[in-house]
């Protein structure tokens, strides 16, 4: 016999758009069947993109600097994790969930035991987050009689396949795999419903807290140092240059794709929560912080535009592009050479130096939220 939890949106936006957090993607589809939304189809999507820039934000994952010492690509995830450990805590806590948490060690001492509290879970129908590997999340829908968990991972979306693969694909493309007691870092699985932890002035202040640590750290001025150190730029070697223009390459994304949906949150959900909506000093200031984090957004375009010495795109040639997918291109030979021009670096820099001012900004304007509750 197999049993599944019917209608569990997809996780990774297979209908189009971007939420590259795999945990939160995967934590709002799950929130949505329990909290039982319904509507039509569009609609449902629309309420997904719009709970996930709202915990995408809570989290502090939306305010959040991207850095890493070696100035080189690394997955997002790590990021987070750096920077933002507490995602599962602070998204269930807001929801208003306990959960509790069948770890690798778990797993590996009774994984028979792991895995009747997520059939118990999928016979409740509340679905279970597994993480394959380290950060690899993903959400499991139903089972069969033996040991096949079933589920989403989103690889039929722009996330591409999975690094951990599981064992096939249904017709359906939900995941099957027996071979999760191999793969699984840990199981969150929903334990009920506890009160909320949604005060507005406690999500600002976390968010305040975090952006004062992170912009005390001065991470920017290493990495604007950097792209302006000539000497460095002109004899790296290939793969050093290619790093660094990799690593920039995905600081944009971050940026853009954070500030703007943390922007979203603050002007169409926190800022109509029940205990701030009547306080309208308080509303205009927070709506207008965002328009800083919308500024980010669009220069993070800017960005991945002097990247790419060529732009492709399928607009006529009068039609001017604005973001499509010609500014996202993958990396050709002729883009590293242009790299190592002075002029072109110093115009990136520059635009580092606008993002962070825009983040300075954005603390302020947090800053003065909260002095108006």
């Amino acid at each position: 016999m197999v049993c599944i939890i019917e209608d569990v949106i997809p996780i990774g936006t297979p209908w189009g758009g971007p939420e590259s957090n795999r945990y939160l993607s995967s934590f709002v589809s799950m929130l949505m069947k329990i909290e039982q939304h319904a509507g039509a189809e569009e609609e449902l999507h629309r309420m997904h993109e719009k709970l996930y820039c709202l915990y995408l934000t809570i989290t502090g994952i939306g305010v959040s600097v991207f850095w890493d010492e070696r100035l080189a690509p690394l997955p997002d995830e790590q990021v987070v994790k750096r920077f933002c450990s507490d995602y599962i805590e602070r998204s269930m806590a807001y929801a208003g969930y306990g959960y509790s948490v069948a770890t690798r060690d778990d797993i590996c001492a009774d994984a028979d035991a792991a895995k009747r509290r997520v059939f118990a879970s999928i016979d409740a129908g509340v679905p279970v987050l597994a993480c394959f590997g380290d950060s690899q999340w993903s959400i499991v829908t139903g089972y069969d009689d033996g040991d096949t968990l079933i589920g989403w991972d989103g690889a039929q979306t722009y996330w591409g396949p999975p690094a951990i693969k599981p064992d096939g694909y249904l017709e359906s493309q939900m995941f099957a795999t027996a071979s999760w007691p191999d793969a699984v870092s840990r199981f969150v699985i929903v334990e009920g419903k506890m009160a909320p932890q949604a005060a507005t002035c406690d999500v600002l202040r976390h968010l305040v807290s975090l952006m004062e640590e992170q912009r005390s750290k001065d991470y920017s001025k290493e990495f604007m140092a950097r792209l302006q150190d000539d000497a460095y730029c002109a004899s790296a070697d290939q793969e050093s240059l290619r790093n660094l223009w990799g690593y920039l390459n995905q600081y944009a994304g971050w940026y853009a794709e954070n500030r703007a949906f943390a922007a979203v949150a603050l002007t169409e959900t926190l800022s109509a929560m029940a205990d701030v909506r009547e306080n309208a000093p308080f509303v205009d200031y927070l709506r207008r912080t965002a328009g800083y984090m919308f500024h980010t957004h669009d220069i993070s375009w800017e960005v991945w535009r002097v990247l790419r010495t060529t732009h492709r795109c399928n607009l006529s040639e009068n039609v001017p592009c604005r973001w499509c997918g010609g500014c996202l291109r993958p990396a050709d030979d002729d883009d590293y050479p242009a790299f190592r021009k002075a002029e072109t670096r110093r115009k990136l820099a520059g635009y580092v130096q606008v993002m962070d001012w825009n983040d300075g900004k954005v603390l302020e304007r947090l800053q003065k939220c909260l002095e108006l509750l």
